[in-house]
């Protein structure tokens, strides 16, 4: 495929990302976050212990270490 027909076959969402500044790189972010998070775990004990370690990755709430007030 040329890259005038790619362009052609895609134009409504270019103009749309281009004109509402639309990505997917954040969600493409998280995805490999979780990706990583599940190898590095190597299985869970229960699908809820996963899901806990994904909010806690990337739920958004700052954390502190207990040696930093």
């Amino acid at each position: 495929m040329t890259l005038a027909r790619r362009i052609r076959h895609h134009f409504d969402g270019i103009i749309a990302a281009i004109t509402h500044r639309l990505s997917n790189s954040r969600i493409e972010g998280i995805n490999a976050g979780i990706r990583l998070i599940q190898r590095r775990a190597n299985g869970y004990a229960s699908l809820d212990n996963l899901i806990e370690m994904i909010h806690l990755c990337h739920g958004g709430v700052p954390t502190r270490l207990p040696i930093h007030p």
